[in-house]
């Protein structure tokens, strides 16, 4: 499929937003949860599994998947059964 054949527009916001977190050449993290917040409350007695961890790696995973798509599109070579 081609770049002319494949209707992208809705996602021109996507990609938008991806452009702007991916900077110079790497993604901006999530910051680390505030000590008062409540997610650092849940935090704390998980140690090293932590779900604010869990939550800003698959953020990152997200937006890394997203920027992948936004190269595929751009690049014309998108097709029907990429996941």
């Amino acid at each position: 499929m081609t770049r002319s054949e494949f209707k992208f527009a809705y996602l021109q916001p996507l990609f938008a937003d991806v452009e702007r977190l991916r900077g110079e050449g790497a993604y901006r993290q999530l910051p680390a949860p505030q000590p008062s917040s409540s997610l650092a409350a849940d935090d704390a007695p998980l140690g090293m599994y932590s779900a604010s961890t869990l939550i800003r790696n698959s953020y990152g995973a997200g937006v890394a998947h997203a920027d992948a798509l936004r190269r595929l599109v751009h690049a014309g070579e998108v097709d029907p059964q990429s996941p």
